[in-house]
């Protein structure tokens, strides 16, 4: 998120998660429960990290600590219905493949995700200013092959 803008990794965590979720849905066997798995908590865990970066950065300095107190509200409100979803897994038909199958319907909304979300001002202005490591590795990069090509020219 810091290379490369808290919207990038955003949009990825989102959307990795409902295949994974899927592929958790249809597995056979506990090693093709356990790796989807792994995939589905890492991303889960990216994702509540960079919104926390996010919404903090989106935050007025007065509104920051509001901010991220209505973010744990929801978030926690988002536990609290798989919570309340996991607790149905006995009358779901399918049981806990039902669940999973539910945890991946989010892939109808990448699209409307990927056309609003936005990124953040502040790491947008960072970028701007050179202060973002993926920038700096870019300019350098960009300059490393300017020197080579006038190195060329010259020799020629």
């Amino acid at each position: 998120a810091d290379r490369h803008g808290r919207r990038r990794v955003l949009i990825f965590a989102f959307a990795g998660i409902p295949p994974l979720a899927l592929l958790s849905a249809l597995a056979m066997g506990v090693p093709f429960y356990v790796l989807p798995q792994i995939g589905v908590n890492a991303l889960l865990g990216t994702l509540l990290t960079a919104l926390a970066v996010a919404v903090a950065e989106r935050s007025s300095e007065a509104g920051r600590a509001s901010g991220q107190a209505w973010f744990g509200v929801y978030a926690s409100l988002g536990g609290a219905f798989a919570l309340i979803i996991g607790a149905l897994v006995p009358l779901l038909p399918g049981g806990w493949r039902a669940f999973w199958g539910l945890a991946a319907i989010p892939v109808f909304a990448i699209p409307f995700v990927r056309a609003r979300l936005a990124e953040t001002e502040r790491f947008n202005a960072a970028r701007d200013r050179g202060r973002v490591a993926a920038t700096r590795e870019h300019r350098a990069t960009q300059q490393h092959r300017q020197d080579h090509r006038h190195h060329d020219v010259e020799r020629h």
